[in-house]
């Protein structure tokens, strides 16, 4: 009996194109329309969520949400509850600005310090001054491979202030450039062909970024499941959104732009792990701001599937 397609054109395009057809189609199995039973717990213990929305031009934004533990919940395995008077919510970030608009929403609930993440896609369904629900369209667990472990040693909510410090630019100075080349941890919005959003994580050693210029950045794509929902989206969909985690001030780095895949670069299987894939973010758009709770963070260690960013 077949396996019952999950992917869209675009992921069965990509998987097809690198060989890894059979190995996606089985990985596939973890997709559901529901949440396991066995992350229930894991989503109502987090302190943070992953999360992407596009805005009235199209563009995809990714952005961190923070709150206090048991702030966000899952409901009947269908739906994400997000409890707003525990969420630290920042009514200038791009977010929540659109997501009265735009209900479509990517989410990545993800904790550094164990390594476990599990997507959740779907669309808004209720949205008032007390909560914000989503209904969930897709969901599963992913691997563990390139997170860098880190663990919340004390945390506070930000003063009143925090919504001056917000700043917006077309091009990256030299700072933020130092960020982006230091990081070993970012996330990464696409969007499907139907709209849906994705977030996904990205990490290796620092400097596994590469600032091209004060517009474009490079980033080598390791290996993993196969499914590649992210590639698959960008091949039909070359928007995208980035934002980077400044863990030791307290800030994030959101970029809105288009990426494009670069498939077969030889010499590169040492940086790359084998795959000789690289992508480019080209920058359209800026903002860089305070999160919204002040995590002081212990780095505990990289992950052992990192590669050796020398060629």
């Amino acid at each position: 009996m077949k396996l019952f397609n999950k992917y869209h054109e675009g992921e069965l395009q990509v998987q097809e194109l690198v060989g890894e057809t059979r190995q996606a189609e089985f990985n596939g199995q973890a997709i559901d329309t529901s949440i396991i039973s066995g992350a229930i717990q894991f989503i109502s213990e987090q302190e943070y969520v992953v999360v992407n929305v596009e805005d009235e031009n199209k563009h995809v934004w990714a952005s961190v949400i923070t709150g206090e533990r048991g702030f966000m919940s899952a409901r009947f395995s269908k739906y994400i509850r997000i409890k707003l008077q525990f969420t630290d919510v920042n009514e200038n970030d791009v977010f929540w600005k659109n997501i009265e608009k735009n209900k479509k929403v990517g989410m990545l609930i993800i904790e550094l310090a164990s390594r476990r993440r599990l997507r959740v896609n779907g669309v808004i369904s209720t949205i008032n001054d007390d909560v914000l629900e989503i209904s969930v369209k897709e969901s599963y667990p992913n691997c563990m491979k390139y997170i860098q472990r880190r663990h919340i040693v004390s945390r506070q909510s930000w003063n009143d202030t925090k919504s001056d410090e917000i700043k917006v630019g077309f091009t990256l100075d030299k700072s933020q450039q130092r960020i982006i080349k230091k990081s070993d941890t970012f996330f990464i919005g696409s969007a499907n062909p139907n709209g849906y959003l994705d977030a996904s994580h990205r990490g290796g050693q620092p400097g596994f970024i590469e600032v091209i210029d004060n517009n474009t950045i490079r980033i080598p794509d390791y290996k993993g499941n196969s499914m590649f929902n992210t590639f698959g989206n960008l091949m039909r969909n070359e928007n995208a959104g980035v934002v980077f985690w400044d863990f030791e001030h307290g800030k994030i780095l959101q970029m809105t732009g288009k990426v494009k895949i670069h498939w077969d670069n030889p010499g590169t299987e040492q940086v790359t792990t084998g795959t000789r894939r690289f992508w480019e973010f080209t920058l359209e758009k800026w903002v860089e701001q305070k999160i919204g709770r002040d995590f002081k963070w212990e780095f505990l260690d990289y992950s052992p599937h990192n590669p050796d960013i020398k060629i």
